[in-house]
This record gives C-alpha cells, sequence and structure tokens, in this order.
C-alpha cells in the first residue's frame, strides 16, 4: 500500500460528524486499537455537531489534516515540518504518556450543541496507542495540555489567515517573559510563561483560568497571536 493511500485511509477513520450525546469520560488515558500506520506520532480531533476534524503527527514530518462535515466528501490536507520541530513536538507530546494522568475531575456538562468533544491520541513506543478524551473546560495535566498545546499548533497551521500583512507585521523578537498575547482565532488572553534563549519556542498559558497551555515558535506567535499591549490593560472581549 502506498504511503499516500496509507495516510488518506488513516484519515479517513475520522467519526460521523454527531453530537456527542453524553460528556466525554474523565478518566486516564484508554487504549486504543494498535492497528495503526508505521510512524503515526499522535493526532487531535475535534467534533462538534455534524463537524469533525482530525490532525495527525507522523515521524517523518508530515502533518496531515482531515475534515468531515454532515455527509459532504472528506477535505484532506498534507504539509510537512522540519525534522528538529518534528522532534521538538514530539518530545513534549510523549511526556502526557510518561505523566500517567488523564483529564482531571468529571468533565464540564454542556449542551450538546454548544460543547466540543476533544480527543488526543498518542502513539505507545512499544505499540499501539492511548486516546484521551475531554471537553473543552476539562481540567487537564501540565504534561497533556501542553501536548494539547502543541497539537493545536498543527492544527493552527492549517486554519485561513484572518488577518491582513500589516496585522501580522509586529516583530515577535520583542515579546517576552510575563506579555500578554490576544489569541486571533477566538480572542482568547495568553500570558507568556517562559522564555528560553536555548529553543525557538515560547510557552504560552490562558490568562486567568489556566485551561489552556501551548508552546508556540516565536516565529509563528504575528500569526496567531495579536501585538502585546504593555501600557495599560487588557480588556476580555
Amino acid at each position: 500500500m502506498s504511503a499516500p493511500l496509507a495516510l488518506a485511509i488513516l484519515l479517513l477513520a475520522l467519526p460521523p460528524g454527531v453530537p456527542p450525546e453524553t460528556a466525554p469520560p474523565a478518566a486516564s488515558g484508554t487504549d486504543a486499537p494498535a492497528e495503526r500506520l508505521p510512524g503515526f506520532v499522535a493526532a487531535l480531533e475535534v467534533s462538534q455537531g455534524e463537524k469533525s476534524e482530525r490532525v495527525a503527527l507522523f515521524d517523518d514530518g508530515t502533518i496531515a489534516q482531515a475534515v468531515r462535515t454532515g455527509e459532504a466528501p472528506i477535505v484532506v490536507k498534507r504539509k510537512r515540518i522540519s525534522p528538529a520541530e518534528r522532534a521538538v513536538l514530539s518530545k513534549v507530546i510523549a511526556e502526557a504518556l510518561t505523566s500517567g494522568e488523564g483529564p482531571k475531575g468529571n468533565p464540564t456538562l454542556l449542551t450538546d450543541q454548544s460543547r466540543r468533544k476533544i480527543v488526543i491520541e498518542i502513539a505507545r513506543p512499544e505499540g499501539g496507542s492511548v486516546r484521551f478524551e475531554f471537553d473543552d473546560l476539562s481540567p487537564l495535566s501540565l504534561a497533556l495540555g501542553r501536548a494539547r498545546g502543541a497539537l493545536e499548533d498543527l492544527w493552527n497551521r492549517f486554519q485561513e489567515p484572518r488577518a491582513s500583512e500589516k496585522e501580522v507585521s509586529w516583530d515577535a523578537a520583542t515579546a517576552k517573559e510575563g506579555d500578554r498575547l490576544r489569541r486571533r482565532r477566538d480572542g482568547k488572553l495568553f500570558r507568556i510563561v517562559r522564555d528560553d534563549a536555548m529553543s525557538p519556542f515560547m510557552e504560552l498559558e490562558e490568562d486567568g483560568r489556566r485551561l489552556e497551555r501551548m508552546k508556540v515558535p516565536r516565529r509563528e506567535l504575528p500569526k496567531l497571536f495579536e501585538e502585546p499591549v504593555r501600557d495599560q490593560p487588557v480588556e476580555p472581549r
């Protein structure tokens, strides 16, 4: 079987987009079937209403997105990342397995129309994989929150740009630990909690609620976030 065809088969395994009838279980990761493609590292699945989306990372640097909306044909896109970036992301994601923890507590119960079901699947070194299921308001362990942030960074690379070239022209070199940034796609505020001069990644945490944590390449900050505002309070939207 050719690699492109095998990849397509993996991505076509997305579940039909239907509203979840019950809250996703808040337990440690559950074992998934062992039948996975060689080279599979991890995937992020998000489903809400009739739409389901999966972004997968492979150890050759391939990242792939599959989107299913109702009965419409599945749309598949692929990109590549550098070996160095793939190695860093793989390490961050793998920490969610060694932590031995999944989502903390019970998922928050929301109405079916407003709740997103989120699944993170991570390959085990010895074979097979582990799935973590939660929703947007489920408290996560630090390691799983970082894995989610890393995979959401890959997801963001398939999103259509929403800002003009002028809007994303601020200099990412000026960003520093403690700065607050507003994410362009949803208006959420994040604070830079770690700025390591030896790493190309900056670590950000959702401001206030601390529900979401991620590592973002410094060069990608202007595309994903608005310019930091340091001279005046930042009002929530």
